[in-house]
């Protein structure tokens, strides 16, 4: 199994829902952009990935697909984001938003085997 990009803290009310703060030294803000950091949208993906494996809902390892991928606003070093991961309509699918804030960050849907 692969290891977690980020640590992910579950909402005891909601095991669907976790957050996290977003390490101003974390390694997917290197050269994203030198002047002003952004988290890049494959960090983001691996976030929402993180969030369904702690969530007991899918394993990372058996992604097949992404659909629907949305980023609607950046994520910045120190953000605190809140990551909601529900079973999508299709079998095997999953919905999951990112939200900073209270504004959502990113939306989509991951398909897995």
């Amino acid at each position: 199994m692969s290891e977690p990009w980020f640590e992910l803290t579950r909402d005891p009310a909601d095991p669907a829902t976790l957050t996290t703060t977003l390490p101003g030294d974390h390694a997917s803000f290197d050269g994203h952009f030198v002047s002003n950091p952004v988290l890049p949208g494959v960090a983001q993906l691996a976030m929402a990935l993180d969030a369904c494996a702690a969530a007991g809902i899918a394993s990372r390892d058996h992604l097949r697909g992404v659909q629907n991928i949305k980023f609607m606003h950046p994520l910045l070093p120190g953000a605190q984001c809140v990551v909601s991961v529900r079973p999508g309509r299709a079998a095997n699918a999953v919905d999951f938003q990112i939200a900073s804030d209270g504004t959502p960050a990113a939306s989509g849907t991951l398909l897995f085997a």
